[in-house]
Formats: C-alpha cells, sequence, structure tokens
C-alpha cells in the first residue's frame, strides 16, 4: 500500500533543474513508483527518449499565453523566450513515444477566453502533423491555472 504515481516538477532553470538532474531524480525514485511523470521545461526529443528509458511514463507543459506578444513580455530572454519551440513541445514529446501527454494553460495572462480556446487547437495541429503518433501517446488535459490580476505584466 502506498503511493503508485508521482509528479515531479521543476523550475525552468536549465543550470539548476536540467536534463542531468531531472535524469538522475527519475533514476533515484524509480523503484518506488510504478508511474514517474514530470512538469519540467521543455526539453529535446532526444532528451524526452533518454527520460522514457530511466522510467518516465508522461509529461505536462503548460503554455503561459497564446498571445505572442505578451508571452514575450513575460519572457523576453532565455531558452523560455522562444514561443515557437514551446509550442512545438507536444509535437517533440509525442514523437518521443512517451506514454502520456498532459497540456494545460495559464489563464490569466492575457484574454482568459482566447487561451482557452486556443489550447484544444494545439491537439487538432499536433494531430495532424505527427502521423498517427497520437494512438501512443494519448492527452491529459489539465485544468487551467489562472494566475491573479494584479500578477499581469
Amino acid at each position: 500500500m502506498g503511493y503508485e504515481n508521482i509528479l515531479l516538477v521543476t523550475g525552468e532553470s536549465a543550470k539548476t533543474v536540467g536534463f542531468d538532474y531531472i535524469e538522475a531524480a527519475l533514476r533515484t525514485i524509480r523503484r518506488h513508483f510504478s508511474q514517474v511523470s514530470v512538469e519540467v521545461q521543455p526539453l529535446e526529443k532526444e532528451e524526452y527518449e533518454s527520460l522514457i528509458a530511466s522510467s518516465l511514463k508522461g509529461v505536462y507543459v503548460y503554455q503561459e499565453t497564446y498571445h505572442q506578444e505578451r508571452y514575450r513580455s513575460c519572457h523576453p530572454k532565455g531558452r523560455k523566450s522562444n514561443f515557437a519551440y514551446r509550442l512545438d513541445t507536444p509535437d517533440r514529446l509525442g514523437r518521443s513515444g512517451v506514454r502520456s501527454i498532459g497540456l494545460g494553460v495559464l489563464l490569466g495572462l492575457d484574454d482568459w477566453g482566447t487561451d482557452s480556446s486556443l489550447r484544444p487547437c494545439t491537439f487538432d495541429t499536433w494531430s495532424a502533423t505527427t502521423g498517427g503518433v497520437r494512438t501512443q501517446s494519448p492527452f491529459l488535459v489539465c485544468i487551467p491555472t489562472r494566475a491573479p490580476s494584479n500578477q499581469r505584466r
């Protein structure tokens, strides 16, 4: 009796909690859980494949906003500043063969109606570009989180 599933959540600093850190964490805890998932910064397809070899079963990814200018103002530099790279994450995940993909959006940085209505478009775009991988990697829809209005930028 105990927990069977665990979600490891990190920040998005590749220097502090980069690929090597995530891989070491998976190898350390994998024997204690039947399913290990992560919510980490977007990675390369090959990095996801290595994590799968270390017992990774699922990945959760949040898109802060689908408004490109607002996104740019929130993330002006670094790896996270690449809007297209962030949007392509589900595609890299599917191509890596990860068992489940969780997608969510952070509501409150821009118009919540637009952001919440564009989330399903990610599913359609991804399904059209992956050539059937979707059947191997089902989507999980993450319940949207909301930033308080006083934190809007």
